[in-house]
């Protein structure tokens, strides 16, 4: 059952968050270039050091730039929190050299998440940030200004260049140690695991839905439970989108968009960095239109317009470092009921339990945007674990037997990023929709009375 313009150049704000993810993306980088073997390697000649052509490719390879350059110099930023480029183009570079390595897929796409990590603060509505513009080469600050990583120079504050010892990694205090260990300094003081998790070779990965393809773009139907990209939140984890999507189509993806590990529905992907960056502008810009469905606790009858400010959700890991007193970020959701239930089961103090389904489009996209939204509105989604009502989560786990968070990406609209054409993409639900609306009372003979409600 189906239901249902350019803008200037991104610039990034100083952040600490930012700063913290970077920090310790860095980190998985640099252990990864060491186990692949791609470190240590010779130092470039005093010559090479002053090239102007980025990534330094005419005096130096892309190993040796990014041992003695790029990492050297983003350490020298984080370190004194000096603001960072807005810009990253290391995954295109990375794919030019290496190309379709195999052993090293994992590295390359190490550099598109990283490349996406310099975006605006503005993350999806479920949870998960758009993908920021990923131009090949191009470095520069907040102000616009060049880079001195796309000219290949690496100097400090005060004009000196910092080293990287061979095979060893600087920690804050400038003392060293092999990132091919099993642990690694974040440069605060605490500990990341970094070694891998081993998984039987006889699990099958999961074959995903794809809704659309082209030479420039893909869509894919994205299960519940399976999370877009490697994170180090879940180093057990074997299977992820990306990585899934890449080998099924046969070239390199870039995620233009996420949705949260426990939403379902379509989730779109870049085939080139360039695609990747003009769909980034129309996230951006909100010209991108997301239409979700959720199943949500109690009876709602009115459609509205929810204008309620968030504030910033932090991971007590990766935002440890960052003010938690800042200001409410704009929200603003539309919501329409279009069903209604009330079943003779007690979930709670009443003998009977009400829910309704529910049409939510975001039109700012803040972090659980639409789980929060529907929780100050007394209103929350069923399944969701951190905004919910336990008993009710609870109540459906043991009387549907489907443990899972009733969200589902619905619907996108965008243009294509190179013939402009409008498209409109529509997933079907999950397999296990019609089943809990059968349980609800929701048969075919209601869902069909008026399709024009399901829009």
């Amino acid at each position: 059952m189906i239901l249902f313009e350019k803008i200037e150049p991104i610039t990034f704000k100083k952040s600490d968050m930012l700063h913290t993810l970077v920090q310790k993306k860095l980190i998985h980088i640099e252990r990864l270039l060491f186990v692949k073997k791609r470190l240590p390697v010779e130092a470039p000649s005093a010559e090479a050091m002053l090239s102007q052509v980025p990534f330094a490719i005419d005096s130096m390879t892309f190993e040796q730039w990014l041992q003695f350059v790029f990492l050297p110099q983003m350490r020298v930023l984080i370190e004194k929190n000096l603001p960072l480029p807005n810009k990253m183009g290391l995954a295109p570079m990375a794919e030019q050299v290496w190309g379709m390595d195999a052993n090293l897929n994992e590295l390359v796409e190490e550099f598109q998440y990283f490349d996406a990590l310099f975006l605006s603060s503005q993350a999806d509505p479920d949870g998960n940030g758009d993908t920021s513009p990923v131009e090949q080469g191009l470095v520069s600050d907040e102000h616009g200004d060049t880079s001195p990583v796309e000219q290949g120079l690496v100097s400090d504050e005060h004009g000196d260049t910092p080293s990287v010892e061979q095979g060893l990694v600087s920690d804050e205090h400038g003392n060293t140690s092999s990132v091919a260990h099993s642990s690694v300094s974040d440069g605060s003081g605490d500990t990341l695991s970094v070694e891998h998790c081993s998984v039987s070779d006889d699990e099958v990965p999961p074959k995903l839905v794809i809704l659309y393809e082209d030479d420039d773009i893909v869509a894919i139907h994205k299960p519940a439970g399976l999370l877009v990209h490697r994170t180090y939140l879940a180093r057990k984890e074997r299977f992820f989108a990306m990585q899934l999507l890449r080998d099924q189509v046969g070239c390199h993806v870039y995620p233009v968009h996420r949705l949260d590990r426990p939403t379902s529905g379509i989730l779109l992907f870049a085939k080139s960095s360039e695609m990747a960056r003009q769909l980034c502008e129309q996230f951006e810009c909100h010209s991108i239109e997301k239409h979700y469905l959720a199943v949500v606790r109690g009876n709602m009858n009115e459609a509205a317009r929810l204008d309620y400010p968030l504030k910033k959700e932090l991971d007590a890991l990766g935002d440890k470092n960052v003010n938690a007193s800042k200001l409410a970020q704009d929200a603003v959701t539309d919501y329409q009921p279009l069903l209604n239930a009330e079943i003779p089961y007690a979930s709670g103090r009443y003998s009977t339990s009400r829910y309704a389904l529910v049409y939510l489009k975001p039109l700012t996209g803040r972090k659980h945007q639409l789980r929060r939204h529907m929780a100050h509105l007394r209103h929350p989604i069923i399944g969701d674990t951190t905004h919910g009502d336990g008993k009710q989560n609870k109540f459906f786990r043991e009387h549907f037997n489907v443990n899972r968070l009733w969200l589902i990406a619905k619907k996108l609209c965008f243009d294509h990023p190179r013939t402009g054409e409008r498209m409109v993409l529509e997933t079907e639900l999950d397999p296990e929709w019609l089943p809990l609306f059968h349980g609800l009372g929701w048969t075919e003979e209601i869902l069909s009375q008026d399709e024009g409600c399901l829009i």
